[in-house]
């Protein structure tokens, strides 16, 4: 017990409480800088005021701050600390680094209880944990979901993103308030027990409320349901819990004379690369859900 005890006093009091705000060199506050514990994988995202607050994982470390087209800068951390970073644009590697590849990449599996669908999903960190906490994965992201019970029954699922397009294509006084824009694809085919046939392709935006402290969407879609096709839109909202832990979201839209529904918990387990993902879908009067597992590679770009 006293070796317990002492472990946990020295854990707690080998961590460091930072906070601070990041701007341009106009004093501008940049939203989703990436402030990361380098050597770890704690990391936060500035939010849109240009503020972050974390607490690092050692009594010595160094917080890394970078963003798309702004040089990186670090800072040592040896107590509590209230920060101001300035970061200047790199004039010289702003077009190289647009285009440069993830530092991240997940590959997990999943079950879909209701319909007995196997499947394996890739992606370099596109929604395996919610986009109000953005991790490196550079400016695109992408998510690739296959399903099968080797048979007739099948579904797939492909999403591409891009992240902050306000500063790619430099209307931030137009678009300011969008984090990330994606196109979304959802094919799904049942014919063993029922005859069930499902297309839908979208465009979604996300933006962040800082009065509800969560990431709110709004999802125009195309969709076809058993060669019936509707339009309608989707609204959404996600939000995190306890750090970087566990992550709910829920969605609802509405295609002419049908609902959809959409809900998940998604959280780590522990520090560990792992995290587990629970989804619970309805469309029209017809029930998806998966349970998954995933694992986070963390490939180091030097």
């Amino acid at each position: 017990m006293l070796f317990i005890f002492a472990f946990f006093v020295f854990d707690v009091f080998s961590q460091r409480n930072v906070s601070g705000v990041v701007v341009d060199n106009t004093g501008e506050p940049i939203l989703g800088v990436f402030v990361e514990e380098v050597g770890t994988t704690n990391y936060v995202v500035t939010d849109f005021y240009g503020k972050f607050n974390t607490t690092t994982q050692k009594d010595n470390s160094v917080l890394n701050f970078r963003f798309i087209g702004m040089l990186p800068k670090t800072v040592r951390i040896r107590q509590d600390r209230v920060l101001y970073i300035v970061l200047e644009e790199d004039t010289i590697n702003v077009l190289v680094n647009y285009i440069y590849v993830p530092r991240y990449f997940s590959i997990g599996a999943n079950y879909d209880v209701a319909n007995s669908l196997f499947g394996i999903s890739f992606s370099n960190g596109y929604n395996e944990r919610p986009l109000i906490h953005f991790e490196d994965f550079g400016r695109f992201v992408y998510k690739i979901s296959v399903q099968s019970n080797f048979g007739n029954d099948y579904a797939f699922e492909g999403n591409f993103g891009v992240l902050y397009p306000t500063g790619f294509f430099d209307l931030w006084h137009w678009v300011r308030y969008v984090q990330k824009v994606s196109i979304n694809y959802t094919h799904k085919n049942l014919s063993d027990n029922v005859d069930f046939r499902f297309n839908k392709i979208s465009i979604k935006g996300y933006t962040y409320s800082r009065f509800l402290q969560s990431s709110l969407f709004l999802e125009p879609a195309f969709q076809s349901l058993n060669n019936e096709n509707n339009f309608g839109v989707i609204l959404g909202a996600q939000k995190g819990f306890g750090k970087p832990r566990f992550y709910s979201g829920l969605s609802v839209g509405y295609f002419s004379d049908y609902w959809i529904y959409s809900a998940y918990i998604r959280g780590r387990i522990g520090w560990s690369s792992f995290s587990y993902q629970l989804t619970y879908d309805r469309i029209n009067n017809h029930d998806f859900f998966n349970v998954g597992l995933s694992y986070l590679f963390n490939w180091r770009r030097r």
